[in-house]
This record gives structure tokens, sequence and C-alpha cells, in this order.
């Protein structure tokens, strides 16, 4: 053979030794990271969610993971079993480059298929994955719920046409996007119907110190929601809301949780619409590790190996939640420090053409660790550090269309009765006219009340001017 063969063959070999060395590395990080993350998530479900069985079978270019579960405790517990089926890299399936490509899915019996197909007329896997693993270790995993059309045992026919998804997770990054194109829902008794259609979201999210509070930001869309039915003494109700869209972010500064949220849509009841609604929400400066201490408190391995000890257990697991229940506002009062706020910001609708709104938030400011520690609580010291702020505004085009909306077959009320009946609240201080509408606007800080800009005495509390 010339040198120049020698050199092909051994850039062959040469070839051929990387990527069996690949493959060989690559199943094995993949087989380690699938088994380690599997136990140490199953160890914080544990008794009620315990390892039955998980085998992992390998050869050289594949394997085959198992993952049995054993779901509760005693006589009601079953077995759920999950397959993945792996190609390992560099060349998965020798289709594509990448990490590995895995298909998974739940692994039915017999007689577990018969009962689906049965009640819910299910043929296919109730929910399959298919994820493709980069040579990076990034992962991109498409996610699919089939279709059902089935009788519900209290006679409700269901309709559902699926679902499906895809993540796409990068380091501690994810971004997902979702859709489900109707579910349907009819009572056999009464006809009443329930319909949801064009379900969409998409969304990105950081994992960080807390998993259950990741920050990121989400939005969504569902085309359309009817309910419709008659009550057996009523008249018909149809209600149809259409175009909603909804956002939210969640961010998480140091230990503290923020969120805001909002959602806008349409609303037809019975004829009458509702041109826009729209509502927004938001949460400030929630300290987690106290969220979190609350949350273990009730939920924990201690608690749920309480529920597979059968009486015994329930009553003494009732006994604990009763007495964390107990202390549990005194544990609230660890989130007062660091001014925590709550609030429905705005809630608008507009109504043939007019739009009105209300809103209120929650929250304390200038709390002390000291000022809320058990035994040193003094309730007039901290209702001095709420700070509330709420109001409304309402078009008087409103009053006038409720009026004559609700008349029935008598005469509606002049427009001269109507400003009779406002009058007084004006004169009261309880309401003021900013041009075509009625507004109020309360507010409580530093232990003074002002309702649209004026003192406003609070039985209990001393008269202190506002600030």
């Amino acid at each position: 053979m010339s040198k120049v063969g020698l050199w092909v063959a051994g850039g062959a070999v040469a070839v051929v030794a990387a990527g069996a060395a690949g493959t060989v590395m690559s199943g094995n990080k993949i087989e380690a990271k699938m088994t380690t993350e599997t136990r140490q998530m199953l160890d914080k479900l544990a008794p009620l969610v315990t390892v039955q069985e998980l085998k992992y079978e390998k050869t050289f270019t594949s394997a085959t993971r198992t993952l049995t579960l054993k779901m509760g405790c005693g006589d009601t517990s079953f077995p759920l079993t999950w397959r993945d089926r792996i190609q390992h890299g560099p060349l998965p399936g020798f289709s594509t480059v990448g990490g590995a490509v895995i298909d998974s899915e739940f692994v039915l019996s017999d007689e577990v298929k018969a009962k689906l197909k049965e009640a819910i007329g299910l043929d296919a896997a109730p929910l399959t994955v298919h994820s493709v693993v980069s040579l990076g270790g990034d992962i991109t995993s498409d996610m699919a719920m089939p279709s059902v059309k089935a009788k519900l045992p209290d006679g409700t026919q269901l309709t559902w046409q699926g679902l499906t998804a895809r993540s796409v997770q990068k380091g501690a990054a994810t971004h997902y996007d979702m859709a489900m194109p109707s579910l349907e829902m009819v009572d056999a008794d009464s006809g009443a119907v329930v319909k949801m259609v064009g379900f969409k979201s998409t969304g990105d999210a950081t994992s960080g110190k807390y998993w259950w509070a990741s920050p990121g930001t989400a939005t969504g869309e569902i085309a359309s929601i009817e309910v419709a039915g008659k009550p057996e003494d009523g008249e018909a109700v149809k209600l149809l809301m259409k175009g909603a869209k909804f956002s939210s972010k969640v961010t998480v500064d140091g230990d503290l949780l923020s969120t805001a949220a909002e959602g806008s849509t349409s609303i037809e009841v019975n004829g009458y619409k509702v041109d826009k609604v729209l509502w927004q929400e938001s949460a400030k400066r929630i300290h987690l590790p106290t969220i979190e201490e609350i949350a273990l408190s009730f939920i924990n391995k201690e608690n749920m190996g309480l529920i597979c000890q059968g009486d015994a257990g329930k009553a003494a697991l009732e006994q604990k939640i009763q007495q964390v229940s107990a202390e549990l506002p005194m544990k609230l009062m660890a989130l007062l420090p660091h001014n925590p706020q709550y609030g429905i910001d705005k809630v608008a609708a507009t109504y043939q053409g007019k739009e009105g709104e209300f809103g209120y938030s929650l929250g304390t400011e200038g709390v002390t660790a000291e000022e809320v520690k058990p035994g040193a609580t003094n309730p007039m010291a901290l209702i001095k550090k709420v700070v509330a702020n709420a109001h409304v505004k309402v078009p008087t085009a409103w009053l006038r269309a409720i009026a004559d909306a609700s008349k029935g077959d008598g005469e509606a009320p002049t427009d001269e009765a109507i400003n009779a009946m406002i009058e007084p609240a004006i004169a009261q201080g309880f309401v003021v006219r900013e041009g075509d509408f009625l507004v109020a606007k309360a507010s409580f800080k530093n232990g003074a009340a002002t309702l649209n800009g004026k003192p406003m005495p609070i039985p209990g509390l001393p008269p202190v001017a506002p600030q």
C-alpha cells in the first residue's frame, strides 16, 4: 500500500475511533444525567411516589431506560412505567449530529390500554416526547397528547383536540411554545356547553435558587370561550368571550419575588356586549424564604409519610396540619419587613364606547424585623405602617344604560331622577364629578385615611393628620 493509502486508511481509523469514543462518552453522559437527576427529583416526592424499578440497558449506540414508579401507598397504590429509547451521539441513529435523540412514552399494559379505549376512546399513548440533545447539552423536546372523544362516567360528552408543546433548554434558560386547538364539554342532562377554542402560549424562564419561582415571561391567547345553558328555573344564558390575550412577568431580586400580569378580552352575555375587559395584577417584594418555609411546613416527607400509615397516620397528619395552620398568621408576619405589596391594579371595561375602571393595592412600608417577633407585635404600630389605595371611575352614561336595561315593562327613570340619586353622594364627598365620570379615590398611610383628598376618620383609630 502506498503512503497516501496508509494515510487515508489511518485517517479513516482515526475518524472511526474518534466517533466510537464520542459515542461512549455521549452514552455515559446521558446515562449519568438521566439516572442522577431522576433519583434527585423523585426523592422529594417519597414516600407517595417511589422508584419501584429503574433499569438502564445500554448498547454501543443506544440505550433504553425504563422507570417504574409506585404511585401512592397501601392498597390504593399502582405502578406507572415510563420508557426512554435513547440513541447516542455524536451521530444518533445516523440521522443527525448531536449528543442524543430520546423518544419517550408511557408503557401501558394491555389491560390499561383496553380501559383507556373503553373510557375515552384513546388508541394512542396518552403522552409522547421526542427530545434532541445537542453536542453542547442543549435539549429540544416536542411533546404531544392525542385527541380524545369520550363520554365521561357522569354522562358528560368530552371532545378534546389534544395538545402539542415544544421546549428548548439551554443551560438554565428554557423557552416553550404550547397549543391546544379546542376543548368542548356537553352536559348530558341539561345540554349545557362549555367550549374553548384556540389556546396558545409561549414563554421563557430561567431556573435559579428557587425552582418553583423561576424568573421569566409568558404570553398567550384564547380565540374564544363559550358557555351556554338553561337553568331549570330561569332563562337560557349564553356567555361568549373572544380574543382573550394575556401576559405575565416574574422577576427575582435576591430573595424577593415580584410578578406582573395582565389580560384583555371582549365579553357578550345574552346579546349585551362589553367591547373590552382589561385586568392588571401585581405582587411586589414577596420574601421567598418565608413562602418556602410555610410551604414546607405543610408539604414535607414526614407529613407525606403519615398518609401511608393508615387511619392513625391520617389522624396524626390532621393534628399536625391544624397546628401548622394555627402558626400560619405569625409566620406570615415575617413577610412584612420586606415591604410587600399586592394589587389588582386595574380592572376596566368598555361598554357603549365608555370605559369604567376600579383597582386597589395593599402593602406595608417600614416594618422592622423586631416589630414582628413573637410577643413583640404591636397591632396599632403595625396598622400605621399599612399602605393602601383604591379607586373607582364610572361613566355617568352607564347609569343611563343600566336604568334603561332594568326598567322591564315600566318606564325608565328620567335623567333628572338619576341625577337626584347621585347628588347626595357627591354632597357627602363619597364621589366627585370629573367631566362625564363619577370618581372615588381612597388611601391609607401613616395611620390616616383620605377619601377624595379629604381626611376620613376611622373608628378605633386616633385622628391623625394625613401626610
